[in-house]
């Protein structure tokens, strides 16, 4: 599906595709660390850990 790397303050990545950078790919990157830990722990879990701070 696409490769995202998280570079400190930044980030770029390929997804379907489309290339991103910038906060949109840092977004992109919690999304997928949130939906790994989702489907590993499950909710409870996703939110004592999880990374909501997508504009952070």
């Amino acid at each position: 599906m696409g490769v995202v790397v998280d570079l400190g303050k930044s980030a770029v990545g390929i997804a379907m595709g489309v290339k991103i950078n910038g906060w949109v790919a840092r977004a992109m990157k919690r999304m997928i660390i949130d939906k790994s830990i989702m489907e590993t722990g499950g909710i409870k879990e996703t939110l004592s850990v999880g990374r909501f701070d997508f504009f952070g």
